[in-house]
């Protein structure tokens, strides 16, 4: 398990690929221990707090010192999030027919 941080001032694009990006590493590889399989959900739903944010920041200036980032595809048009989410479900399907049987 480890916990990665990107530090630094973001545009409103900059901020969305970033958060957008670790949070399909985190669907897709954040699963892989006892302890992140309960620490992983909890810390998407902190992200939500900062992603706010960036949401409601202004969109980047145009001639700006940098090009702003590419935000991408929403998180839920993402193949690698609909395959953690399929994968996630249908552990879930099978860990509640262990229990019933």
């Amino acid at each position: 398990m480890q916990f990665l941080k990107y530090p630094g001032p973001f545009c409103r694009d900059c901020g969305l690929a970033t958060y957008r990006k670790m949070t399909q590493e985190s669907l897709w590889i954040g699963w892989w221990g006892f302890l992140s399989a309960v620490i992983n959900p909890i810390t998407m739903l902190i992200n939500l707090g900062p992603r706010s944010v960036l949401v409601a920041l202004p969109p980047p200036i145009p001639g700006g010192p940098r090009l702003p980032m590419d935000p991408g595809k929403p998180l839920y048009q993402r193949p690698a999030v609909i395959v953690a989410f399929a994968l996630l479900i249908l552990a879930l399907v099978l860990f509640v027919i262990s229990l019933a049987s």
